[in-house]
């Protein structure tokens, strides 16, 4: 495959005949809301005595009034999902982004209250928040082989990469589906159950590039760990799947600053080629959507009969994400409590 741009099918020579997906991934995700954000407060401490004052350690999602909750969950939470996916991996939305979410999403009677908040504690609670979180989940690895072809070549070319790969008989490498593999779009439809209760003709135009660069990134993480067959993971923090660890970074080489462009790498996969040509184009984003969208609970048909006869050593071990906002919900509570005691 050029590096010029990802065409619906491409072509190279054959090494070896590579596996074209993973059969089999267990699903264990977490809720993605807690039911409390915080230990519930004594039951005098409500809204409507707003004499009393609410330490932070009492306050609970259920204090908000029912549409503040409804818009939230319905709305302002999914939306901010949605543009956390489409701007650069590990990036929050700030302040001016969010302030828009907030004015389409919230009830018309909180529209106002936005612009009379704080500013500066919004910005410190919200926008400086690291808001992307990854919640991997995990499936069974057969065999270091395995990972070792997937992980082949570099980071322009990944079997993994592709939902079909396929040697032809002039010994030619025939690769379909780019970025529509089972494992990469299992992972990214994580992203879209995140948003899945916006309608479409709401959503943004933008495509979902933050929310496929962190998929590949976890994805990358994953064959990593399982190198060798078994999962080994650095000791301490280096093992989490954080911006700290994935993002671009400059390290000590030989006594020498060497930057490694970990996220930005992956990133150029989706940018323009040196004539200025979208690398993948609108078609293509188009394939890619559908193929995740086609994991969703309310799309997806599997045969459980014929996954109960698959042997557990032909499952795949890996972590695969979703993108969260577990902060963001106790921190505009919390805010708004503050703000509005009165809120009705």
């Amino acid at each position: 495959m050029s590096r010029t741009n990802f065409g619906i099918g491409s072509s190279a020579k054959a090494s070896s005949s590579l596996p074209s997906l993973v059969t089999r991934l267990i699903l264990d995700i977490n809720p993605f809301f807690p039911e409390n954000i915080a230990a519930r407060h004594n039951e005098s401490s409500t809204l409507d005595n707003p004499r009393l004052r609410l330490s932070e350690k009492s306050i609970s999602f259920e204090d908000l009034p029912s549409n503040v909750r409804d818009a939230f969950n319905g709305t302002f939470m999914q939306a901010v999902i949605e543009l956390t996916g489409c701007i650069r991996a590990w990036n929050t939305p700030n302040v001016d982004q969010l302030h828009e979410i907030w004015t389409k999403a919230m009830p018309d009677n909180m529209h106002h209250h936005f612009s009379d908040l704080n500013t500066r504690r919004l910005i410190e609670n919200l926008a400086s928040n690291q808001v992307l979180e990854s919640v991997l989940i995990r499936a069974l690895l057969q065999r270091k082989e395995y990972v070792a072809k997937q992980i082949n070549g570099d980071y322009w070319v990944r079997p993994y990469y592709f939902a079909n790969i396929s040697e032809q008989s002039s010994g030619q490498v025939q690769r379909t589906g780019t970025f529509q593999s089972y494992i990469v779009s299992k992972t990214l439809s994580e992203h879209f159950k995140a948003i899945q209760s916006i309608p479409h003709d709401r959503r943004t135009k933008d495509r979902p590039i933050g929310a496929i660069v962190l998929t590949i990134l976890a994805i990358e993480r994953a064959f990593r760990a399982y190198s060798t067959g078994r999962k080994v993971l650095p000791p301490g923090p280096e093992s989490e799947f954080s911006q700290r660890n994935w993002d671009d970074r400059v390290v000590m080489r030989n006594g020498r600053p060497y930057k490694l462009k970990t996220t930005s790498q992956i990133h150029s996969l989706f940018g323009r080629n040196v004539n200025n040509v979208e690398r993948v184009s609108p078609e293509l984003w188009d394939k890619i959507i559908a193929a995740a969208e086609t994991y969703l609970p309310s799309l997806r048909f599997t045969n459980e009969e014929n996954r109960d006869d698959e042997s557990s050593d032909d499952m795949m071990m890996t972590r695969v994400f979703t993108i969260v906002l577990r902060n963001v919900l106790h921190r505009v509570s919390h805010f708004l409590l503050q703000q509005f005691p009165h809120i009705p």
